[in-house]
């Protein structure tokens, strides 16, 4: 009785053993769906091959799990999450900032890259030729013909006053007349007052009392618009801090975590489809500011050659960057003790060294 039961026995533990080694066989040989999203340097595809910071990294991944995988492009990241939280996909790759909105979605895995949110504007002309060029604008241009209309039309009253009774300074042909009475009202609004030119008739002096109180008022008005016309274009595309992103144009990616930082804060923006293209806005003037990720900004400022754009030095908030996978997923684990794994090799520093030039 002993070996029928010492038989069934061995045969359990036997079929138990062909159970896992066919179970475990088939989870090695299923292929991961993985989403992404084209996002340089983190994610590109060039002739159907993915590369980038973040699929370098999962390639590693795949390799530490022995996994094969199939790859699906998704337009934004919010669509990209929204498969991973209906189970489309297994697992997001690519820049994918960790929030708290997001969290109520997907399961994070741990942090693989910390960066931060910044700002991007043109960079500030210095020199004298910059502070020339500060005053060729239209507002300067505007100021400079008033003044000359309201210079030729006080000229032109004294003249009218002074071409008989004193011929001698604003007699002459009408050019003459015009230019002596032109002269004039210039010197007397300047304070200079050569003597050359002086009104003798009770009315043209009644009028040039009058136009010398009211030449101070002029004068005024002329500094002030000189002064607002060069101040405004200085700060046109230039912002020094987050404080300034209230009364410039700002623009940012549609879909990412940016535009939730703006919109917490009531600052007015627009949007752009992709970091390359928000860059191109900001490079045309269409924007003085653009707020998104600073890792990204500098690296698409380098790679279109745009030295005329700076990012500023300071960090809005801090940005860690994830791989998303749907809530309790059975890959969630493994891939984060790979992903620890791969983090702490030399071939990663190696991989951030060479998209960015510099190590975290």
């Amino acid at each position: 009785m002993q070996l029928p039961t010492q038989k069934n026995f061995f045969i359990t533990i036997l079929i138990a053993v062909l159970v896992w080694v066919s179970g475990t066989s088939l989870a090695q040989a299923q292929d991961i769906r993985v989403g992404t999203k084209i996002s340089v340097p983190f994610t590109s595809n060039q002739n159907g091959e993915w590369n980038g910071v973040a699929f370098d990294l999962w390639r590693a991944i795949a390799e530490d799990l022995k996994v094969n995988y199939q790859v699906t492009e998704f337009p934004t990241i919010d669509e990209l999450l929204q498969a991973v939280a209906a189970g489309k996909i297994d697992v997001a790759v690519g820049p994918i900032t960790v929030n708290a909105p997001r969290e109520s979605l997907v399961d994070f895995s741990q942090p693989y890259f910390s960066t931060g949110l910044g700002i991007a504007t043109v960079q500030a002309k210095q020199g004298l030729w910059a502070s020339l060029a500060n005053l060729a604008t239209p507002q300067f241009f505007s100021a400079i013909f008033s003044l000359f209309v309201i210079l030729f039309i006080v000229g032109a009253i004294m003249w009218l006053l002074e071409r008989k009774k004193n011929a001698a300074q604003f007699g002459g042909t009408n050019a003459q007349g015009l230019g002596n009475g032109f002269w004039w009202s210039a010197v007397t609004m300047t304070t200079v007052g050569y003597g050359d030119k002086a009104p003798a008739t009770f009315l043209g002096r009644f009028v040039g009392v009058i136009w010398m109180f009211a030449s101070v008022i002029t004068i005024s008005g002329f500094t002030a618009a000189i002064a607002s016309s060069v101040t405004v274009t200085k700060l046109a595309g230039l912002v020094t801090s987050a404080d300034d992103l209230y009364r410039v144009k700002v623009a940012t990616v549609a879909g990412s975590s940016s535009v939730t930082y703006l919109e917490q804060r009531d600052i007015r923006f627009t949007t752009a489809k992709n970091v390359e293209a928000l860059i191109s806005k900001l490079a045309s003037r269409e924007v003085d500011a653009v707020v998104y990720d600073v890792s990204l900004l500098k690296y698409q400022i380098n790679e279109m050659g745009l030295d005329q754009l700076n990012v500023l030095p300071e960090n809005l908030i801090t940005q860690d960057y994830a791989l998303a996978f749907a809530e309790q997923s059975q890959w969630l684990e493994p891939s984060n003790r790979a992903l620890l794994k791969a983090v702490n090799e030399k071939q990663w520093f190696d991989t951030i060294e060479a998209y960015f030039g510099t190590t975290q």
